[in-house]
């Protein structure tokens, strides 16, 4: 995500889960919720529509997978 105000994003691939580091004084908790729908994935806020997740590259569509 190249978005200003984020110093850094770590996502964890056996939990599944994003951790960012941000600058709240130049980007907010609601529009990085946003800009992660926009590019097709859920957060623990909002969940992205359909047309959203069918951007996501088929072989990391993770809704149907199965935890290991």
């Amino acid at each position: 995500m190249d978005t200003k105000g984020v110093v850094s994003a770590d996502y964890n691939l056996d939990s599944n889960q994003l951790t960012v580091t941000y600058n709240s004084k130049k980007v907010s908790e609601e529009r990085l919720h946003e800009l992660l729908n926009d590019a097709g994935y859920d957060t623990e806020k909002k969940t992205c529509t359909a047309e959203q997740y069918s951007r996501v590259h088929s072989c990391c569509q993770y809704r149907e997978q199965e935890k290991h």
